[in-house]
This record gives structure tokens, sequence and C-alpha cells, in this order.
């Protein structure tokens, strides 16, 4: 990896390995799903729906130890390959199950991340609740899910809805919602991805093998974050969550 990665994370404050994800749009979710996190290096966490672990790996350098957890036997085979090679075997565990069948003991874990997973879930209220159950009393969610609020385009979130198996487009009020109902205290939900600028960049990804190079992730990124600082729009196309499970 060229030292200039190096540099560029810590001025940016992201982890050199996250640039490794060809998807700004999910460096950028990635960074603000986990900024508020108070994420320490005795903490232990749960990855809820973690793909080809990316994202578990780059969590679990800053924590005591990780589960990643997804029903696709396919992408936990990968995520299992990366981790081979990437120093953490020892701390890191990646579990082909549902969250309700993996047997997570109960009040085990210091947070539970879930990067736009919440939305594909059918049974969802059996999901936050097992969630509710493994988080530590004063534990934390901290999730994105899909909302889609500023694209107007019914055609493409038709397509876009059958093409990713979404169940559910979220609001904020759905979102709060169902976290209050599964028995967790809602701290804060926002909107992120308001502008035009971003709504371009996610019409671009849905082209068949769009891709971005290195710096060009790195403009991407730095544009959705300037982009979304200078919005006062309050619809964006996805929501982060956060609430904690209550001490009693």
């Amino acid at each position: 990896m060229d030292i200039s990665l190096y540099k560029a994370s810590q001025i940016l404050g992201v982890p050199p390995s996250v640039w490794t994800v060809r998807n700004p749009l999910k460096i950028y979710e990635f960074f603000e799903v986990t900024r508020p996190s108070g994420l320490r290096r005795n903490h232990s966490i749960l990855d809820f729906g973690c793909g080809k672990g990316h994202w578990t790996l780059a969590l679990a350098k800053h924590c005591a130890n990780a589960i990643g957890i997804d029903t696709s036997d396919t992408r936990i085979a990968v995520a299992r390959s990366f981790l081979q090679h990437s120093g953490l075997k020892t701390k890191v565990q990646f579990l082909c199950a549902r969250l309700e069948d993996a047997n997570i003991p109960s009040a085990s874990l210091d947070r539970v991340f879930s990067f736009s997973v919440l939305e594909h879930i059918i049974n969802r209220e059996e999901a936050l609740s097992e969630i509710v159950r493994i988080l530590k009393p004063k534990g934390e969610l901290h999730i994105s899910v899909d909302s889609l609020a500023n694209l107007k385009d019914i055609d493409l979130l038709i397509k876009h809805k059958h093409d990713h198996s979404v169940v559910q487009y979220f609001t904020e009020n759905s979102l709060r919602q169902q976290l209050h109902e599964a028995g967790l205290d809602v701290i804060e939900i926002h909107a992120i991805m308001h502008s035009q600028y971003a709504r371009q960049e996610f019409m671009r990804r849905i082209k068949p093998n769009y891709k971005y190079d290195l710096v060009r992730r790195i403009l991407v990124y730095l544009r959705l974050r300037d982009e979304d600082r200078r919005s006062e729009n309050c619809e964006g196309m996805m929501l982060i969550g956060r609430a904690r499970r209550p001490s009693t």
C-alpha cells in the first residue's frame, strides 16, 4: 500500500484498510456509522450482516474481539479467506448463520454494528430483539439503513428494490419506532447523502461494472462529506441510527 495512502488516512481520520473497499459511498457510510460509536480497545463487538467481512476486520483492529455474522455461506467463505491474511485470527470469528440461531451469549457485547442490512430482513422484529438480548446494559447499536427519500425516480426505486431484495425503505419515524419497540433507547437518527451530487453518484453505481480508482474514491468520499455538511436538506439516501440497551 502506498505511503501516501497512510498519510491521507491520518488526515481524513479513516483507517487505511477502509480504502480497499471500492465503493466510496460505502466508505462514507462506514465512517458515519462508526464515528460516534466510542469504540474501545476492550470492547467486544458484532458486525451483523457482515458480508465479505471488510468492515468486521476494520473494526477488529480497534477492539478486543469481533464476530461477523451473515447468512451467505459464499460471503462468509470469502471473509474467512481474508481473515487468514489479516493478522487478526486470534480475535475475529465469522459465523454463517441467522443471528437468532447463533447462540451468542446474553449481555456479552459492547457494540453491534450493521451496515445497510435491516432493510433486507423480513423478520426484523426477531433480529432486533436478539440484538437487544446480546448487548450489555448500556451497550449500543450503530446502524445504517436505506431510505432513498431524495430519489424521486419511481422506476429507479423499483429497480433498486428488486435488484437488491429490499423489503422496506426506512423513514426516520419508521426506524425510530422499530428500534423503540425492540426495547432500545434511541439516541440519534439522521440522514446522510442529502445532496444532488450524492444522488448522481448513487445512480452511477447502479450501472453495471462502474468502478472507482483509489484517487477517485478519496475525492468522492471528501465531496460526499463536504456536501452533507453544507446541505440543509433533511432527506437523504441513507439513515444513520444510534440506540442503546437500557441499563435495567
